[in-house]
């Protein structure tokens, strides 16, 4: 009896495999800005389950736990904002079947991760896995999603795209574990580092996908922002210049009417009259006035082409 047992449990560890995440080696560290995470399991994360607002996160809910599958719908854009951590519970993932702008940024990324994930829950005694929960499955609808400074971990499929015409910039992966990333059915190697993925305007045009909804959606508002602070800078400098000269001579001009060291006809004060030397007077504050214009003019442009560069 006791060789028969040694021999069940021998085949048992040999048949043993272990789980995805211990085969393929420690994990480096994942850290995160994102800080004062509450240590309760999860009572100060807002719950998440449906079709999600046009704008996801921001001051009041930078983290969320996701008790139900979540969609961006179809035909609408839904922008999750910089710093924003949304925790999977088992079996739920993201469905984007509309445009997804997840846009964060090296000091604030997203983050796409499980319930477990101690970064956000140091209480719990359950750590984080691969195939926690299921991923971000994009449809074919969704092209155009831009993902930029993410981090996907723990799931299943990380991001599966049925589409090509996605854009990913500096998107990490780890600990996925039937894959990364998949796009129409491809498995794509990514690397350790933040990776990014863009598919060619040639391969719009030749796909017959408008080249429009592959730019930037942010490009027109930056672009019109930061041109009209250039033509509001130049003429603000203009104006500030031009007027700033005018009551220069405006002050000159004062000063040669009230000249008394010239007598008899010639006099300033027999030429001009009292009248006159007021209208000259308001002239010089109202080009003075002008010019600190042109000058107030010229630092709002510039800080609007300061801004443009922001977003």
């Amino acid at each position: 009896m006791k060789k028969i047992s040694m021999a069940i449990l021998i085949m048992t560890i040999a048949a043993w495999e272990p789980p995805a995440a211990a085969q393929q080696g420690v994990r480096p560290a994942l850290t995160s800005p994102l800080v004062n995470a509450p240590a309760d399991s999860g009572g100060n994360f807002e719950r998440l389950g449906g079709d999600l607002p046009k704008v996801l996160g921001g001051k009041d809910h930078a983290m969320y736990l996701v008790t139900a599958d979540i969609y961006v719908p179809s035909g609408k854009t839904v922008r999750i904002e910089p710093g924003t951590a949304l925790l999977f519970k088992n079996f739920t993932g993201m469905h984007v079947e509309g445009k997804l702008l997840a846009q964060g940024t090296r000091e604030k990324p997203i983050v796409f991760t499980s319930e477990f994930d101690d970064r956000f829950r140091p209480a719990d005694t359950i750590k984080a896995n691969a195939y926690d929960w299921n991923g971000i499955y994009i449809h074919e609808s969704g092209l155009a999603t831009l993902m930029a400074n993410c981090e996907i971990v723990y799931s299943v499929y990380g991001i599966n795209s049925l589409t090509k015409f996605i854009k990913l910039e500096n998107v990490r992966f780890a600990d996925n574990g039937r894959a990364d990333l998949t796009i129409e059915d491809q498995k794509v190697a990514v690397t350790p580092e933040p990776f990014s993925y863009a598919v060619a305007i040639k391969d719009a045009r030749i796909n017959g996908v408008p080249v429009e909804i592959l730019m930037d959606p942010e490009m027109p508002k930056r672009n019109t922002l930061r041109y009209s602070g250039i033509g509001i800078l130049a003429g603000g400098i203009s104006m500030g210049t031009w007027f700033f000269i005018q009551q220069s001579r405006d002050r000159q001009k004062i000063e040669d009417m009230a000249d008394t060291s010239i007598t008899g006809v010639n006099s300033p004060l027999v030429e001009y009259s009292l009248s006159d030397f007021n209208r000259a007077l308001r002239q010089r504050d109202t080009d003075l006035g002008l010019a600190i214009t042109g000058f107030c003019l010229s630092f709002l442009g510039a800080l609007g082409v300061g801004f443009s560069f922001t977003f």
